[in-house]
């Protein structure tokens, strides 16, 4: 469902009479209330192998308010401006770096890319949340991660934050 501009009343015309009295008051208080989004999460452990981008599994739904989960991905339907964010947790290795991207597989284009140079430490979270001021309708964006370790390493379920994609509709 999407906006609908309001019918313009006329002088003398009954708002309970006319046939966009339910478009004009209850589907644009809905879309107001709930505009586009969607949050997916992955419940599991995902094992990243050494020197591999990984598209990370989502297979939780915490919201979706337009039809927007896709298989591991998220497909904005609605046109405008969004917020586009994720997480992901690395369990501890002591060698290399670890990376995690929101990936645009329609452009092949990173909409978002942080890497962090490791090595010793305990564990590893890299948020990502960037403003995306192009049309993504109708794109799909998946969350990526990468790790050089020397041998495969896990990105954590960290119930609810982690790994987590998200996409909400800001504006046009």
């Amino acid at each position: 469902m999407a906006w609908t501009e309001p019918h313009t009343y006329k002088v003398g015309e009954l708002a309970g009479v006319s046939v966009n009295m339910t478009t004009d008051l209850t589907d644009n208080l809905t879309w107001l209330f709930g505009p586009p989004g969607v949050r997916m999460r992955n419940t599991n452990n995902q094992s990243i192998s050494n020197n591999s981008d990984t598209n990370l599994t989502l297979n939780t739904t915490v919201y979706d308010t337009d039809g927007m989960a896709g298989t591991n991905s998220v497909i904005c339907q609605t046109d405008g401006e969004y917020l586009v964010g994720g997480c992901v947790v690395f369990e501890p290795a002591a060698n290399g770096a670890r990376r995690a991207r929101i990936w645009d597989d329609t452009l092949s284009l990173a909409l978002a890319d942080h890497e962090w140079p490791l090595g010793g430490f305990a564990s590893a979270q890299i948020d990502l949340v960037p403003f995306w001021r192009g049309t993504l309708t109708g794109k799909t964006i998946r969350l990526r991660a990468y790790q050089n370790s020397g041998g495969a390493i896990n990105s954590a379920n960290i119930n609810p934050y982690a790994p987590v994609l998200y996409a909400q509709w800001v504006g046009e």
